[in-house]
């Protein structure tokens, strides 16, 4: 899906899950996020992370809206934001600092490694600014234990959207 495009409005009569948060509505002006694309990040990667963009340089700001369900384990359904009650310590995922079943993303290294790059918690929204120093691909997948990834299911849709940032120059010294 284009940057251009966006969700249309629910229908009055939509009903949602019990429990369920609300589903992102994309408010992404086309003049203010030029940039962007939509990526279906399964639970169960082909590999450690899907990729979403070839190649991203900063400095430059990332928005990131992540819809849908997916499972960590076989009975354990979670949204973007992870579960916060999981049995899994989150010690042993990917990114510790972050819930077990989340979506995080990596900036850089290899579709193998795990902590070769830069990561970054999402969840079902975040935006991050990254400096002029960071450059490489751009990865999502499931906090998760990289050696249990094969009893996981579903997916989640994401939309990154990005753009260059300025960075302000220091004052002159005199």
């Amino acid at each position: 899906m284009s940057s251009q495009q966006q969700n249309p409005a629910p229908s009055a009569g939509a009903a949602k899950p019990s429990g369920a948060p609300p589903a992102p509505q994309s408010t992404i002006d086309p003049n203010e996020w030029p940039s962007g694309v939509e990526v279906e990040v399964n639970a169960k990667p082909s590999g450690l992370w899907t990729i979403a963009r070839e190649f991203i340089a900063g400095p430059a700001r990332i928005r990131f809206e992540a819809e849908g369900t997916w499972k960590y384990s076989p009975d354990s359904p979670c949204g973007p934001d992870g579960d916060m009650l999981s049995m899994i310590s989150s010690s042993q995922t990917i990114l510790k600092s972050a819930p077990v079943g989340s979506l995080i993303a990596k900036i850089g290294g290899s579709s193998a490694g795990q902590t070769d790059g830069t990561l970054y918690l999402i969840g079902s929204f975040a935006m991050i600014d990254i400096g002029a120093d960071l450059k490489g691909p751009l990865y999502l997948t499931i906090n998760d234990d990289p050696g249990g990834v094969t009893n996981n299911s579903g997916s989640l849709k994401v939309k990154v959207n990005w753009k260059p940032i300025a960075v302000p120059t220091p004052a002159p010294q005199h």
